[in-house]
């Protein structure tokens, strides 16, 4: 086999890999959410308030936390400031969706005591869907990720 059907091989593969990824993560992510999706959280905070709590625990109180009615929403949004953040999210009080609402807000939220009482396999859960959620989101946003929600 020459050099360019080689290359030409390499490509493809990792031209296939870049498109099954955020599938593959978005199926990762349904069956952590199948598995620990259910979990509430222990002190019965929502999304809207653990986002906030984490913004003030990192002295930034001059951003807002604010329902987002647009299809690309769980963003932040320079010009308000605010953070916009889905329905789902904003009001849910799954340990999920609190996460999803916290984002990288894991030692904020462990040193605020509200992940207390919760096996470390459910938070651990919770925050690689997080980091999943931003993976899948090409495929969620085609006509196929709607389709299967």
């Amino acid at each position: 086999m020459d050099l360019e059907t080689k290359f030409l091989l390499l490509v493809c593969l990792f031209g296939g890999l870049s498109v099954a990824a955020p599938w593959i993560a978005w199926r990762r992510l349904k069956a952590l959410e199948a598995k620990f999706g259910r979990v509430l959280l222990v002190r019965g905070i929502n999304g809207e308030q653990a986002a906030k709590i984490i913004l003030l625990r990192g002295e930034i109180p001059q951003v807002d936390v604010d329902e987002s009615h647009v299809l690309f929403a769980d963003n932040y949004s320079p010009g308000e400031p605010a953070i916009k953040l889905s329905s789902q999210i904003y009001y849910g009080k799954r340990l999920f969706d609190v996460a999803r609402a916290a984002r990288r807000g894991h030692r904020a939220l462990a040193d605020a005591k509200l992940l207390d009482g919760h096996p470390a396999e459910e938070i651990e859960a919770a925050f690689l869907a997080t980091r999943l959620d931003h993976l899948a989101l090409p495929f969620t946003k085609t006509w196929m990720g709607v389709m299967f929600r």
